[in-house]
């Protein structure tokens, strides 16, 4: 397994989601199980159904020559069933600790210190649980006088303690992503006002104001928002001379003598804008 470690941790640590990882763990797992024993199985079986039966196989099992004809590959059951469960058992609690920590961190694997510690402390105790009730099944089916009120105080042990291990990281999660919700609202700049007030070429005139506001609706050419027209606060004029459109490079003399007069026509500056915007702005509406 020490390869399969090696890359999880390289997947942990390089990819932006812990998926690899996990399903590197799992994934391996399942491979040692079903390869691992799956495939000696397989050929101890054919191998004792074509060999037959011998004596050396009908001293070793003389129930199972009483019940079956011919041989087979037998395989106590023992403390399998017992063990299966109990790794059920630490599986649900461990994929309940990762969902919990996908939707409340937005992570699987590392993220905040306490949770973190709390999650890798959990995870050790499920590991070291199922390790305890396993030998001590082993240990009571096998050719040991192990006592059953022992027994029974490790697996009462074994479960509390995963329970609790489980509840007091769930518990430091939740309290860590609501203090880190807490924090990002209070970083959150406040809400702009709901009226802008902006140049605009429409019924205001060329330096009118229009004030957006609302919610944003699907609207004309593309736009939202509801406008409704507002008239600007009133500031004193500013002395800007006025502009002459050949000093901005425009062309008046090749213009028609009526757009020469309606929109080459130098203006005025609206009140309180710089000479510099007004140029801008001039060069930019009059096209």
């Amino acid at each position: 397994s020490m390869p399969d470690l090696f890359a999880s941790l390289s997947a942990a640590t390089e990819d932006p989601t812990a998926d690899a990882s996990i399903v590197n763990v799992t994934g391996s797992n399942s491979v040692n199980v079903f390869l691992g024993l799956g495939v000696p199985w397989s050929l101890a079986a054919l191998y004792w159904k074509s060999a037959g039966r011998t004596d050396e196989w009908l001293d070793a099992y003389p129930e199972v020559a009483a019940r079956i004809s011919g041989a087979a590959f037998v395989v106590e059951a023992g403390d399998l069933a017992f063990s299966v469960i109990a790794f059920c058992y630490a599986c649900l609690l461990a994929l309940l600790l990762l969902v919990c920590r996908r939707r409340w961190l937005q992570a699987e694997l590392g993220g905040p210190v306490r949770s973190k510690i709390a999650s890798g402390v959990a995870l050790m105790t499920f590991w070291f649980g199922w390790v305890a009730l396993v030998s001590g099944e082993a240990l009571r089916w096998g050719p040991y006088d192990v006592d059953v009120g022992e027994y029974a105080g490790v697996l009462l042990l074994a479960i509390v303690t995963s329970i609790v291990a489980t509840g007091v990281a769930l518990v430091l999660m939740r309290r860590e992503a609501g203090e880190a919700a807490g924090l990002a609202s209070s970083k959150t700049p406040s809400a702009a006002p709901q009226g802008v007030a902006i140049g605009s070429s429409g019924s205001g005139g060329p330096h009118g104001a229009v004030a957006r506001s609302g919610s944003a609706t699907k609207g004309n050419a593309g736009r939202s928002g509801s406008r409704t027209e507002a008239a600007a606060a009133p500031k004193e004029p500013a002395d800007v001379p006025a502009l002459d459109p050949e000093q901005i490079g425009i062309a008046v003399v090749d213009a028609p003598p009526e757009r020469a007069a309606s929109r080459y026509a130098p203006r005025e500056a609206p009140a309180g804008c710089s000479s510099l915007y007004y140029k801008v702005w001039y060069r930019l509406w009059s096209g």
